[in-house]
C-alpha cells in the first residue's frame, strides 16, 4: 500500500456514526429562536385547544383584527407571514364559530371580528400577556427594553433576508401574490418600522 492510497468511497445510504462538524451550536441564533418558538408555540396551542376550541393559527388572526378590523386575507398573510391557504382555512373556522365575518367592499373580501370575537380576544389577551410575563420573568426592565430592541433590529434585516432565499432558489422573483406581499411587508418594516402595537400577539 503506498501513501497515494485511496479511500474507498462511502455509499450515500451509509450510517453517518459521528457528529458532523461544524457543529451547530447555542451560537447559532436561528435554533434559539426556533427552539424558543417551539415552546411558545406548543403551549399555546395546548392551552388554545382545550379552552377556547381553536389553535394558534386562529389565535394570531383573532388578535390580528383587533388591530386592523376589515384585513383582507393578503393583508393578513403578509403581517403574520402565513400561508395564504393557512389563512383560508383558519378563517374559515373562525366563521363557522361566529367569531369572525367576512364582508366585501368594491369587490374585496374584508375580515371583521363580530361580538363573540372581540369577547375571545378579550378572554385570551391576558393569557398571551401572562405567558409573556412569565418568559421575561429573569430579565430587569433595562433588559427586557433591549431585547425588544434588537428583536425589532432583526426585523429590519428581513427584507435583505428574502433576497437572499431568492438567490438561493435560482434568483427568482417572489411567484405570487402573497409572497410579494410578504417581502412589501418587510420592506416597509425595514425603512420606515412599525409601531408594537401592529403587531399582533404571536402565542
Amino acid at each position: 500500500m503506498t501513501d497515494h492510497a485511496q479511500t474507498a468511497p462511502v455509499a450515500a445510504d451509509a450510517i453517518i456514526r459521528d457528529v458532523l462538524t461544524p457543529r451547530v451550536t447555542r451560537t447559532y441564533t436561528p435554533a434559539v429562536i426556533a427552539v424558543l418558538n417551539g415552546h411558545l408555540l406548543w403551549g399555546a396551542s395546548r392551552i388554545y385547544h382545550r379552552r377556547f376550541g381553536i389553535g394558534v393559527n386562529e389565535w394570531r388572526i383573532v388578535a390580528r383584527l383587533s388591530n386592523h378590523p376589515g384585513s383582507t386575507a393578503i393583508d393578513t398573510s403578509a403581517a403574520l407571514v402565513m400561508n395564504k391557504s393557512i389563512v383560508s382555512r383558519s378563517t374559515r373556522l373562525l366563521v363557522e364559530m361566529g367569531y369572525v365575518k367576512v364582508e366585501t367592499e368594491d369587490r374585496v373580501r374584508r375580515m371583521y371580528l363580530t361580538r363573540s370575537g372581540a369577547d375571545l380576544y378579550q378572554a385570551i389577551r391576558p393569557i398571551a400577556e401572562q405567558r409573556e410575563q412569565i418568559l421575561l420573568g429573569g430579565l430587569t426592565t433595562d433588559e427586557v427594553d433591549t431585547l425588544r430592541s434588537l428583536m425589532f433590529k432583526l426585523l429590519e434585516q428581513v427584507g435583505d433576508l428574502h433576497s437572499y432565499d431568492a438567490e438561493q432558489v435560482g434568483g427568482a422573483d417572489a411567484t405570487n401574490e402573497t409572497e410579494l406581499a410578504v417581502i412589501r411587508s418587510a420592506d416597509r418594516r425595514a425603512h420606515h418600522g412599525d409601531p408594537i402595537q401592529d403587531f399582533a400577539r404571536l402565542a
